[in-house]
């Protein structure tokens, strides 16, 4: 599981679907993102073809799916210092860029349960959930 929240301006809000497809029936509707509105945090429990599948619901039984497109989260180094992109899911494996300490996510690209695949200028890498932050209102350290 990871934290994360939904950006999304458009004014009528953003859609929750019963699978990862444009096609499938709508179950819930996020209101437009405003920092302040608790209702925008998400908890990411999967990802298939650009959908992040999310719980829902007081008690998060419930399931959905929402476009990554319209997902984001923060880097937050507890250091301070720029975050590790690495080739794989993996601190062993390869390191490809740094981001920005406080930098926000708003291009994922894949999941895992040792972070998100991202895009951030033009590096593609895996950032680890260690060094992300999925609350829009305050730091996470």
């Amino acid at each position: 599981r990871l934290e994360a929240w939904v950006q999304d301006k458009d004014p009528k809000g953003t859609n929750v679907r019963a699978a990862p497809s444009l096609n499938a029936k709508i179950i819930k509707v996020f209101p437009s993102f405003d920092v302040t509105d608790e209702d925008t945090d998400l908890t990411l429990v999967g990802y298939r073809n650009g959908w992040f599948e999310i719980l829902m619901g007081e008690n998060g039984r419930k399931k959905g799916w929402i476009s990554a497109k319209k997902v984001a989260v923060a880097v937050e180094n507890k250091t301070g210092k720029p975050a590790t992109l690495y080739a794989l899911p993996s601190k062993t494996s390869r390191k490809v860029g740094k981001i920005p300490n406080d930098a926000p996510v708003f291009e994922i690209v894949g999941f895992d349960c040792f972070g998100l695949k991202i895009k951030y200028k033009n590096i593609t890498g895996w950032l680890s959930k260690d060094e992300m932050c999925g609350n829009p209102r305050t730091t996470c350290s």
